[in-house]
Formats: structure tokens, C-alpha cells, sequence
């Protein structure tokens, strides 16, 4: 199926958070055909038959991508699937060299986050709105105002996403759901993060 949009990469930064050139998370910016680092500069275009070909390698003089190609045009990935399987492999190693270096270094943070807490057949309430960090230890929303709320990951079950840009999880019989105002807000990064963190987790003796 061809994909024949020329807004087809809009939004892809709710799939995509890590550039295959620098590495870094959170610094893809989508427009058109196109999706870039605003980091470093690589970027490359969403083609019709939904594969990922280079524009630019961007100023990475070592690519986090291993055999990343560097001439303009080159394929790139075959897929989306190909990028994110790509992306959760890096995401892991991040997280491991975090986790024993720095774990209350966030590993992904946004502004604009509204997090509400409720059961699933009731209504829920806000528990404020303001800054969402994940780090390896807890995910906590700092309010515009009010006490920061945080959540110990080991007491988090099943995170998922809610239309992409949703982030949900339950403690215990509780449901909590971040909603992010920003449309190209990932909640799909937050929910694989989560789960990583959760495998690499050591098991109860």
C-alpha cells in the first residue's frame, strides 16, 4: 500500500524518539515527508512504500546506529517496525548504563502533562498539570501547582498507550492516565521505557 500524503512523516514522533545518527532522545521533529534531529541534523524521508531513506547523515561523526549509511538517498530502515525495533534495542542499553551511573537521571520528561487517577468504569480526577519525568526508579509529575506526585515503578502494571499520544498504567486496581497536550506527544516512548525497566528489573527472592 502506498502511502502518497505529503504530510505522511507528521506526527511520526509519536512511533519514533531515538535519531539513529547522535542517539539522542526526544530530538525528532516531523514535517512533511520528512522526519529530523534537532540535535544534530541527520534526517530522513518517509517514502510512500513506507520505508526510511537518508537525507542528511547529520554532524555524528560516530552513528549511534551501527552500519548506518552516510551517503544521501541510502536506505536507512525497510519500515517503521525496522526503526523501533532498532530504537527499543538502543533505548535498552541507555537504560541500563543510567540505571547504574545516574537513575535519577530522567530518561524522557515533558511539559504539558495532565495526569489523572481513577478506576475504569468511573470518572477520574486530575491530580494536576505540569512537568512529566520518567527516570529508572519512578515516573512523578511536578504540578504548576501542588506537592509532586511520584510512582515507584515496581508498584506499575501493564503500561500501555491510549491513542499514542495517552500514557496509561494501573497500581494496583487505581488507573492513572497522562494526557498530553502536545498532539505529537509520545506516550508510546514512556510505555516502552517502562517496560524495559520492568524486565531488567532483578527478580524477587
Amino acid at each position: 500500500m502506498a502511502f502518497k500524503d505529503p504530510k505522511r512523516a507528521e506526527c511520526l514522533e509519536l512511533a519514533l524518539y531515538a535519531c539513529p545518527a547522535c542517539g539522542k532522545l526526544q530530538t525528532l521533529k516531523s514535517a512533511g515527508e520528512k522526519l529530523s534531529c534537532l540535535s544534530c541534523g541527520f534526517s530522513a524521508e518517509y517514502g510512500e512504500a513506507g520505508s526510511f531513506r537518508l537525507k542528511k547523515a547529520g554532524s555524528s561523526t560516530s552513528p549511534a546506529m551501527a552500519g548506518m549509511p552516510r551517503h544521501e538517498d541510502s536506505l536507512l530502515f525497510p519500515s517503521l517496525r525496522g526503526w523501533d525495533q532498532w530504537q527499543r534495542e538502543h533505548l535498552k542499553a541507555l537504560i541500563q548504563v543510567n540505571a547504574d551511573v545516574s537513575p535519577d537521571k530522567p530518561i524522557f520528561s515533558e511539559e504539558g502533562v495532565q495526569l489523572l487517577r481513577g478506576k475504569r468504569m468511573d470518572r477520574m480526577e486530575s491530580l494536576g498539570r505540569g512537568r512529566l519525568s520518567l527516570n529508572s526508579k519512578n515516573i512523578s509529575l511536578k504540578p504548576n501547582r501542588g506537592a509532586t506526585v511520584s510512582i515507584d515503578l515496581s508498584e506499575i502494571d501493564g503500561p500501555g498507550i491510549l491513542k499514542w499520544n495517552f500514557l496509561e498504567f494501573y497500581v494496583g486496581k487505581a488507573v492513572y492516565r497522562a494526557r498530553f497536550d502536545d498532539r505529537a506527544a509520545s506516550g508510546y516512548k514512556y510505555a516502552s521505557a517502562i517496560e524495559i525497566l520492568t524486565a531488567l528489573r532483578p527478580a524477587p527472592r
